[in-house]
């Protein structure tokens, strides 16, 4: 299930800000899909405190918000407008920042982010951040929902199952950052 524990997985998801949706509504969005998981089978008592800690600092921190289940540590989104690469606590738990435009972004990526998700909807624009990116140090910068038509190829995932259990939130740029960390079963 999603638990974002490979290191292509999202962790912090930039959102270019627009006068369609406010960040709270995005966030909104994403707690609606969260809430549609099962709740997760065994979560250790370290994960669950990481997740409890960031709940509570950024509820205590005015200039972030954040919406949580209200089914223990099940899921977790956290908003907020810092232009930063947060530290990944994994588990169902995303950082949605909203930035100004993704060239905003291009100082922070580097060797150490290995994998860019990106869903611009200007092809030129797409372009030009994945170019910037990559001479950045980002090894990869792939479409999000790629992995989902592997799976489908390789007969792995019905074609009906959802890429990822939270669909298309519109959200522009999402990065996932490598923690040079690896999980049982990961390859």
């Amino acid at each position: 299930m999603f638990d974002q524990r490979a290191c292509s997985a999202p962790q912090t998801i930039f959102i270019e800000r627009n006068a369609r949706r406010s960040l709270r509504d995005v966030g909104e969005m994403f707690a609606r899909r969260l809430a549609r998981l099962p709740p997760k089978p065994d979560l250790d008592a370290y994960t669950t405190m990481q997740i409890l800690n960031v709940r509570a600092q950024w509820a205590l921190d005015e200039s972030k918000d954040v919406i949580a289940s209200s089914d223990g540590a099940n899921w977790t989104v956290c908003m907020d407008r810092e232009l930063s690469l947060k530290e990944a606590v994994q588990s169902r738990t995303i950082f949605l920042t909203e930035i100004g435009s993704w060239r905003d972004l291009i100082p922070l990526l580097g060797p150490k982010v290995q994998t860019v998700g990106l869903a611009l909807g200007d092809l030129d624009e797409s372009i030009a951040f994945a170019l910037a990116a990559t001479q950045a140090g980002v090894a990869r910068c792939v479409r999000p929902g790629i992995a989902k038509q592997l799976r489908i190829a390789l007969g792995r995932q019905a074609a009906d199952q959802p890429a990822c259990p939270l669909g298309d939130p519109q959200a522009v740029v999402g990065e996932e950052k490598h923690e040079g960390r690896r999980e049982k079963g990961e390859g």
